[in-house]
C-alpha cells in the first residue's frame, strides 16, 4: 500500500511516537528537551506490504523498517552473535527469554541501545577473555545514556527505558568494579517493575520482561522481607492466581512454582506467626515438589551421564534451575517454622537434607559456570543461612569464592553475613512477641 500519509511532526516527536505540535521554530517537546527540531510540517508518506507470511525461525517487524545507521547496525550484528552462541555457559538468555526479541527495537531507544551495546562488550570480553578495555567503555557508556534517558519523564515510563536498567543492572554484576557500591538490586526492581507494569498487556514483549523482572523481584522479597511490595505487585500477581489451592502436581506442572503462590509466600514471611498455617502447607508441598524435581534430574543426569556441555543441553539445565529454587524456597520456610518449634528432629534433618542437595546441585552445575549457574547463588546463600555445621558452612563458602572469581563484583559471601543477621533478627523479634516477659 504505497502512499499512506504519514505525520507532519518533527522527526524527533515522530521516532518517539509523540503528539507534535509543529511550531516554529521548534516544537513544544524539542525546545524542552534543547534537541533540534527538524522536518516539521514536512508532507510524508510510509509504505506497508499488503501481505505478510511467516516461517519457523523468521523475524516479524510490525513496523515500518526504520534506516538504519552504522551504529545501530554494528550494535544489532553483535548482539546477533551474542545471541547465537551455544555454550550454555555463556548463554546470555538465563537472564530472559525476552532478549532474544530484543534485536528489531535496536533503534527505538538511545538508552536501550547502549545498553544492549553494554551486554554485547561484556559477554564478549567474558568469553574470549580478550578487550576488557572495550567492554568497559561500553559499559560506562550504557550508564552514560541511561541518565541522559532518565532526565525526560516521557522516556522514564518507556518499557525500552525499563529494559534498559535491567541490561545495566546485569553488567554491573558481570564487569562493574569490586569497589562499586552496589544499590539493593531488588528494591531496584522493584522500582522498575511499579514502572513497567502499567506496560502490561501491551504485547508479547513487555508481558515476557514483567515476568522476567517478578520472579527476582519475589525472590529478593522472600529472602530479606524488609522488601516491600506496594498494591501495584498484588493487582498483578492476583492476575495469576490458580484456579484451585495446589495440591498436586497436575499436568506436570510444580505447584509451588506458580507465580502467585511465591507471591504469597513474600507475605507470610513478613509474619509467619499470623500464617503458620499456610507456611506449613507450603513447606509441605515444597517437600513433594523437590522429590518431584529431583527425580525428573535423576533422569536427566542418567541420560547426560558423561562429558563437557554440549549444544542444545539446556533442556538439561533448565530441571537444575528449578530444582534450586524450590530447594531454596524450602530452606526459607524450614527457618520459619523452626523459629516456632526450634526443638523439631524432623525440621533439623529436613534442613540438613535439603543442603546437602543444595551443595549436591552446585557440584553438578559448576561447569556450566558462569553464566548456566546464576541460579545457584541464592540458593548456596540460603543454605549457608540454614546451615548450623562450621564445616558445612565452610564448604558453602568456598563453592560461593569460586562465584566470585567469576564475576569480581559480587559479594556471595557478604550476603550470606547480611543473610544471617537478618534472619536472626526475625527470630528475636518472633521471640519478642511470643514470650514477651522473657525476653
Amino acid at each position: 500500500m504505497p502512499g499512506v500519509p504519514s505525520s507532519r511532526g518533527c522527526d524527533a516527536c515522530r521516532r518517539q511516537k509523540k503528539k507534535c505540535d509543529q511550531l516554529k521554530p521548534a516544537c513544544t517537546r524539542c525546545a524542552r528537551l534543547k534537541i533540534p527540531c527538524l522536518g516539521s510540517g514536512q508532507r510524508r508518506f510510509k509504505f506497508k506490504e499488503g501481505y505478510s507470511f511467516r516461517t519457523e525461525d523468521a523475524i516479524v517487524v510490525s513496523r515500518v523498517a526504520r534506516i538504519p545507521s552504522n551504529d545501530t547496525l554494528d550494535i544489532t550484528r553483535d548482539f546477533i552473535e551474542v545471541l547465537q552462541v551455544t555454550d550454555i555457559r555463556y548463554d546470555v538468555t538465563w537472564y530472559g527469554p525476552f532478549l532474544e526479541n530484543l534485536p528489531r527495537r535496536i533503534g527505538s531507544s538511545p538508552a536501550l541501545d547502549a545498553a544492549i551495546g553494554a551486554v554485547s562488550g561484556a559477554v564478549t570480553a567474558l568469553r574470549t577473555r580478550q578487550n576488557f578495555p572495550d567492554a568497559i567503555g561500553k559499559y560506562v557508556k550504557g550508564w552514560n545514556a541511561l541518565r541522559t534517558c532518565l532526565n525526560d519523564p516521557v522516556q522514564t515510563k518507556s518499557i525500552h527505558t525499563v529494559c534498559a536498567i535491567y541490561l545495566m543492572m546485569i553488567c554491573q554484576s558481570w564487569i562493574g568494579s569490586p569497589k562499586e557500591r552496589f544499590a539493593n538490586h531488588g528494591e531496584v526492581l522493584a522500582q522498575i517493575l511499579n514502572a513497567a507494569v502499567s506496560q502490561a498487556g501491551k504485547g508479547q514483549f513487555e508481558d515476557n520482561m514483567i515476568i522476567t523482572l517478578s520472579m527476582p523481584v519475589i525472590m529478593q522479597s522472600i529472602v530479606d522481607p524488609g522488601i516491600e511490595l506496594g498494591s501495584w505487585f498484588w493487582t498483578l500477581a492476583k492476575s495469576y492466581e490458580p484456579k484451585r489451592p495446589f495440591s498436586s502436581n497436575q499436568g506436570g506442572r510444580i505447584p509451588s512454582l506458580q507465580f502467585y503462590i511465591m507471591a504469597q509466600i513474600s507475605q507470610w514471611v513478613r509474619d509467619p506467626a499470623l500464617h503458620l498455617v499456610d507456611i506449613a502447607t507450603a513447606y509441605n508441598q515444597l517437600i513433594i515438589d523437590c522429590v518431584t524435581m529431583r527425580s525428573v534430574l535423576d533422569k536427566v543426569v542418567g541420560m547426560h551421564a558423561s562429558g563437557p556441555p554440549q549444544p542444545g543441553t539446556r533442556l538439561y539445565t533448565l530441571p537444575q534451575a528449578a530444582y534450586s529454587m524450590l530447594t531454596c524456597l524450602a530452606l526459607i520456610l524450614n527457618l520459619m517454622l523452626r523459629i516456632f518449634d526450634p526443638y523439631s528432629t524432623s525440621l533439623a534433618e529436613e534442613a540438613g537434607d535439603l543442603i546437602t542437595e543444595t551443595i549436591w546441585l552446585a557440584q553438578l552445575s559448576d561447569k556450566y559456570r558462569p553464566f548456566g549457574v546464576s541460579f545457584m547463588p541464592p540458593c548456596l546463600v540460603m543454605a549457608w543461612t540454614a546451615a548450623e555445621d562450621l564445616a558445612v558452612k565452610q564448604q558453602i563458602q568456598d563453592i560461593l569464592v569460586g562465584y566470585e572469581a567469576d564475576f569480581p563484583a559480587t559479594r556471595w559471601v557478604e550476603t550470606c553475613l547480611w543473610m544471617q543477621n537478618k534472619y536472626e533478627d526475625i527470630r528475636r523479634k518472633q521471640l519478642r512477641e511470643l514470650y514477651p516477659a522473657s525476653c
